[in-house]
């Protein structure tokens, strides 16, 4: 984890470090317990793609009370090396891969190979997917063909997985609309969307029957239970946790307990 908190890598390295991190951090909240596309999670906070991009920290983040992590985002060079780290972890944080392309690639044949590779690797060793195709060099007829290579390798394995696919807020409302129907026609599960604005237009524009995933630098639980408001089921933290260290996410997790309870009260 680069530029990690001294807290987390401490944690991680001693011997108890673990239960020391369920004593102090891993408050469980029933009301903040969430189904999405059929897995159960002990929260909708999870830990975003980057901040653990080889999955060495998988097994702690499930102890501090994250209810899942974005482990990547992988490249077929440093997929095998990155999935040992957390292959046969035994935690309540259930591993999503982020799959992405190599830094070099610049013609659409070698990103699309790079997807491809990555996906294949790596399908044996995670119950859930992240496809970024965030970047704002890739084309929407781009991105449409990546994701019809994903689909088609999923299709060859016995086991379906969920495929999750990450698009960039850069994107034009009628250039979202557009992939966002393609996503529903062509089978992909869920769409990852980078700011509430896009969760709760992905949200209104499908009336709700695409799941959806929230990501952002989220300070406060006021702002993620806005993302969660508009739409979204998880989200997924970024760059907070590296500077706050594992106190953020309990924070976050008490003001939307504290939140949903009074949400509760004054509905009824």
């Amino acid at each position: 984890m680069k530029k990690s908190s001294w807290i987390i890598r401490f944690l991680n390295s001693v011997p108890g470090g673990k239960t020391i991190a369920d004593l102090i951090f891993n408050e469980d909240f029933g009301a903040l317990h969430r189904e999405f596309l059929g897995f159960k999670f002990t929260s909708p906070l999870g830990v975003g793609g980057g901040i653990d991009p080889e999955g060495r920290y998988f097994d702690l983040f499930g102890h501090i009370g994250a209810g899942f992590d974005v482990i990547g985002p992988l490249t077929a060079d440093n997929a095998i090396s990155s999935i040992r780290n957390f292959y046969d972890c035994r935690s309540e944080c259930i591993p999503f891969i982020s799959v992405t392309h190599r830094p070099k690639s610049i013609e659409d044949e070698q990103y699309i190979k790079d997807y491809s590779d990555c996906f294949s690797l790596s399908y044996d060793f995670a119950p859930l997917f992240v496809i970024d195709l965030s970047n704002p060099m890739l084309e929407p007829d781009l991105i449409r063909d990546i994701i019809n290579v994903i689909l088609d390798i999923r299709f060859t394995y016995e086991e379906y997985k969920p495929v999750i696919i990450r698009l960039g807020k850069h994107l034009m409302d009628d250039e979202l609309d557009s992939l966002t129907d393609f996503c529903r026609m062509n089978n992909v599960d869920a769409l990852m969307c980078c700011t509430q604005k896009m969760v709760k237009h992905v949200y209104e524009h499908t009336g709700g029957r695409l799941p959806i995933m929230g990501y952002g630098a989220l300070k406060k639980g006021s702002a993620v239970s806005d993302m969660l408001q508009s739409g979204a089921t998880l989200v997924c933290l970024e760059n907070e946790l590296q500077r706050r260290g594992p106190f953020y996410i309990t924070r976050l997790k008490r003001q939307l307990a504290y939140l949903e309870y009074n949400d509760t009260i004054y509905s009824e």
